[in-house]
């Protein structure tokens, strides 16, 4: 009987027992490769584990490798699968996102220095390592900043463009241009929201 009890436990464990899946993907944009049951390291592709049943679309040929590309969960802060949404419906904050008034600790920090008569862009320790240490990046390229009459996206006083390769490598000062930047006007900060937590703060 115990002999039994041992071979069924072990039967249970070995079902419970996710199996992983090999995605070979391009390391500068996240493209898939292939698709695989084993790792074998190679200097022209990135690798990512997922559980098999994660990959099981791309595996039984219900979607294509172009449908989903391996990227940065700016929820989760990992690098995962995912699938690529076609119809680029996006949601009223993914369009326009109000960056709110913070002091707490954000993946991208905004200060505007009244003292120093500067715009400060900093980026997180933890995304630094992450991006540093890992590929794909998330984003490239320039991250937009709208900066308008408070609370009213509508008026526009300036636009601020930030390189993500420089924000990565250290932070970014901007300097003050225009008299609203000076003279005590209330404004907010819009964007495309591309990282899971920001803050504005006025010094």
């Amino acid at each position: 009987m115990s002999n039994t009890i041992n071979f069924l436990n072990q039967l249970k464990l070995q079902c419970s027992n996710e199996l992983i899946t090999y995605v070979y993907y391009n390391k500068d944009d996240g493209c898939i490769h292939k698709i695989s049951s084993r790792n074998i390291p190679t200097i022209d592709y990135n690798i990512l584990e997922v559980p098999t049943s994660q990959a099981e679309p791309l595996t039984s040929g219900t979607k294509q490798t172009s449908d989903y590309k391996v990227t940065f969960d700016v929820i989760t802060k990992t690098i995962r699968l995912k699938e690529v949404l076609r119809d680029n419906k996006l949601t009223v904050n993914e369009k326009l996102y109000c960056i709110p008034s913070t002091t707490g600790e954000v993946d991208l920090s905004i200060i505007k220095d009244n003292n120093k008569n500067k715009w400060i862009f900093t980026l997180s320790d933890e995304l630094t390592y992450f991006f540093t240490n890992h590929s794909p990046a998330p984003v490239t390229g320039l991250l937009q900043f709208s900066v308008t009459t408070f609370d009213d996206p509508n008026i526009l006083y300036r636009t601020i463009n930030i390189n993500v390769e420089n924000l990565i490598a250290n932070r970014i000062e901007i300097p003050f241009q225009y008299l609203f930047e000076t003279d005590g006007t209330d404004v907010s900060i819009y964007t495309s929201k591309y990282f899971q937590l920001y803050g504005f703060t006025v010094l």
